[in-house]
């Protein structure tokens, strides 16, 4: 029995989709801010490198165990290469690229500047300006 047969409102093929998608766009960063080429990151895990190339535009999900050997290559869990909840891979990739640069910009940051963003991350969200 086919899954689309038994939930029909749910479109299993743009799931995946969105999946393939948060998954690429999670590696790609992480790999860049881990200062890998797609063939080192490749090396490090025995699998070629258009394995990583397809991973990272979408046409292929890794499996398990190359989702776990990219995620400790790259010293990160790999839960944080999947979506935190359902819905969340229908953000867009642009905005998972640059939600990844803050992060990476945080762990950067003295616990004084990192107030300091907090402050001014949550002053542009809520619309008010100093």
């Amino acid at each position: 029995m086919r899954w689309s047969t038994v939930f029909p409102e749910v479109n299993f093929g743009r799931m995946v989709g969105d999946l393939k998608t948060f998954i690429s766009t999670r590696v790609r960063s992480a790999r860049k801010a881990a200062g890998l080429t797609q063939e080192e990151l490749a090396s490090r895990i025995s699998v070629t490198p258009e394995t990583i190339s397809n991973i990272e535009r979408a046409r292929q999900v890794p499996s398990v165990e190359t989702l776990c050997a990219m995620a400790e290559t790259m010293a990160m869990a790999p839960a944080e290469l999947l979506p935190e909840k359902v819905g969340a891979a229908a953000k867009s990739a642009l905005r998972m690229e640059l939600e990844d640069r803050v992060r990476a910009s945080c762990d950067r940051l003295s616990e004084g500047d990192l107030a300091i963003a907090v402050t001014q991350l949550e002053a542009l969200a809520t619309g008010r300006r100093r």
